[in-house]
């Protein structure tokens, strides 16, 4: 697993976060009568055990170099 930055939205609310990466993983969303969208997420557990799904563009591998000042 690598350690990685990342956001996820809580009821509309950006939280930014600090965690592992474990895997993409793909989510959906219900959008009534014109049908259900797909995408994709990052599961990346939290420091408290807590795993949350964030959203791709948020992600940054903190093991890269110059990640760490991103």
């Amino acid at each position: 697993m690598r350690r990685c930055r990342g956001a996820y939205y809580d009821k509309g609310t950006k939280v930014e976060v600090e965690g592992l990466f474990h895997q993409w993983a793909s989510n959906y969303e219900d959008c009534g009568d014109a049908g259900i969208g797909n995408y994709t997420v990052a599961l990346v557990e939290l420091d408290d055990g807590r795993v949350v799904e964030c959203l791709p563009d948020t992600v940054a591998f903190l093991d890269r170099e110059g990640a760490a000042s991103a």
